[in-house]
């Protein structure tokens, strides 16, 4: 409102007004602590209302009147024309918020305006006469970065170099990535990205141990698993203010760098607490209500969910992990006291998630217990799997994931393990075909979590973009 602007700058016009008013007597307005950005810009758009409206050697000229004093003027500006001033000053914002993007390529969108990545691959990797099935990789890393601009020129550089498919962030707060290529080509970034001083302290470089170890704590953090080159439609790197975009404006988790406060569970652990506390039927009264006081809570997007989830979890309806703030307040004081497992597709999202539910819920008489998987529910899937049948599965159906691929699951899952139907014909199904109604979950939240607000969404507005 004009009430932010001040008269304080020196007008001038495209012509010599003469012997006009002075400028410098204009009385300044008053002001509700804008930044010197915005105190520059709002002048701007005033002297420029100002200029439009200037008549040599007269004054100003504006709503059939004419004003020689340029106080008298501000006052007519500031009961009249406010909202003409705000609208001009919000159009300058969106100019210079544009031109500051197609400036910078790295912050362009990688897709048109409501567009998607594809949601389904053809090719013949990995099929008989045709090229053998590469490795796509998966990982993340939150690490204070001080010049993450050129970090974004050398992972495009090298990426390309090793002609890999896939999309990369970068932000000051660190790296998130999922990548695609051959074997070799994958490798060599593997070996490339081990190097680099952010992943010091997880010791994936060869000699920091036994062979052995390298490999076991390299397929943990990368989450490497079969596919190609082509389930992406190219190679993009983007800078980005949030590696994984969560909606709170200047917020950072105090935990966030510091990896021995984050409540990671490994997969085996992560196992037996879902089998005891959330799956296994209590029979002592105290256990019962034991019970009633854990939360299994998927913090994925309900397109994810419904394809795959936790047996017993809770699936919020969110659209965006934007929303997850939202559905936490709204749910806090249910949340209170209660142990709470957490879980996502490969843990990024869970770091922030358990984090903003500590700070949110803290309640030194009621406190609670946040747990999230390591490695997310690709590493449990892996984890599953390594133990040879000998285990059963606790998470049932399709790992989401965001390339052509869709989804991934066990070697032994099977039609009768798909948990999602198809919306029109009622059949089991766990596709997921972009913009439309295909796949519907059969989970709903447990009972006591969750009004739906903005996150909850139609089955009509399926996001597949990331």
């Amino acid at each position: 409102m004009l009430s932010t602007y001040t008269s304080t700058c020196t007008y001038t016009s495209d012509s010599d007004p003469g012997p006009g008013p002075d400028p410098a007597s204009a009385t300044p307005f008053p002001k509700k602590n804008p930044t010197s950005k915005e105190r520059v810009l709002r002048q701007y758009c005033l002297k420029q209302f100002l200029n439009e409206h200037l008549v040599e050697g007269t004054g100003w000229s504006c709503c059939e009147r004419t004003f020689t004093s340029l106080p008298e003027y501000h006052l007519h500006v500031r009961s009249t024309h406010e909202e003409e001033l705000e609208r001009s000053y919000q159009r300058e914002l969106a100019i210079r918020a544009a031109a500051r993007t197609q400036s910078n390529p790295f912050t362009q969108r990688r897709a048109t305006k409501g567009g998607s990545d594809a949601v389904a691959v053809e090719c013949s990797c990995g099929k008989p006469g045709g090229p053998p099935l590469g490795t796509v990789l998966l990982f993340y890393k939150y690490h204070p970065l001080k010049a993450p601009s050129a970090e974004v020129e050398r992972q495009l550089d090298f990426t390309t170099k090793l002609h890999l498919s896939g999309k990369i962030r970068v932000a000051e707060e660190g790296i998130n990535a999922t990548l695609a290529g051959d074997q070799e080509d994958v490798l060599k970034y593997m070996d490339w990205l081990s190097e680099h001083e952010m992943l010091e302290g997880e010791k994936l470089k060869w000699g920091q141990g036994s062979d052995a170890e390298i490999r076991s704590k390299r397929k943990t953090f990368f989450k490497p698993s079969p596919g190609c080159v082509h389930v992406f439609d190219g190679m993009s790197v983007k800078l980005v203010e949030e590696i994984c975009p969560f909606g709170v404006k200047n917020w950072t988790p105090k935990t966030l760098f510091n990896p021995d406060k984050q409540g990671k569970v490994s997969p085996k652990e992560f196992h037996r607490l879902v089998e005891e506390l959330v799956i296994r039927e209590p029979e002592p009264e105290r256990e019962r209500d034991h019970h009633k006081e854990v939360v299994l809570l998927d913090v994925r997007n309900y397109y994810e969910s419904r394809i795959g989830h936790f047996v017993n979890a809770s699936c919020p309806p969110l659209r965006k992990f934007s929303s997850f703030p939202e559905y936490i307040q709204k749910n806090k004081d249910h949340l209170r006291g209660k142990t709470i497992l957490t879980y996502c597709t490969g843990g990024i999202r869970c770091e922030k998630a358990t984090a903003y539910i500590r700070e949110t819920i803290e309640d030194p008489e009621n406190p609670a217990t946040v747990w999230m998987l390591d490695g997310g529910i690709n590493n449990y899937l892996e984890w599953v799997d390594a133990q040879g049948g000998g285990v059963p599965s606790h998470f049932h159906g399709k790992n989401y994931v965001f390339d052509a691929r869709q989804g991934l699951a066990l070697p032994s899952h099977k039609q009768d393990h798909i948990v999602s139907e198809c919306q029109f014909c009622g059949n089991k199904e766990d596709r997921v075909v972009a913009n439309t109604r295909r796949a519907s979950s059969v989970a709903g939240p447990v009972a006591g979590l969750g009004p739906r607000s903005e996150a909850s969404a139609s089955a009509s507005s399926v996001d597949t973009r990331r």
